[in-house]
């Protein structure tokens, strides 16, 4: 296994250990439920530093996910694009 490999896993465990954690459920149901839902609507469930830290965590996953995948885009484009002019 090299360290790409471990990073993978690294932030697969972060992942699970999220969602995992109290109150990520209930965040994820409610976005799912209405969509859009603004602060407030969403400290029902649960309490307003553990709805603070779960956003901010998702937040990150969302962020780290959506760079990967336009790296593994632009570098998979990259690679076909010098394949077939060469």
């Amino acid at each position: 296994m090299d360290k790409g490999d471990d990073k993978m896993d690294s932030e697969d465990e972060k992942i699970l250990k999220l969602l995992s954690a109290s109150g990520t459920l209930q965040v994820l149901e409610l976005l799912d439920t209405h969509g859009k839902a603004q602060h407030i609507k969403m400290q029902g469930p649960v309490s307003n530093p553990t709805l603070n830290t779960r956003l901010r965590d998702l937040q990150t996953v969302i962020n780290y996910y959506s760079f990967m995948y336009y790296a593994t885009k632009t570098y998979f484009h990259k690679e076909v694009y010098t394949r077939l002019l060469s």
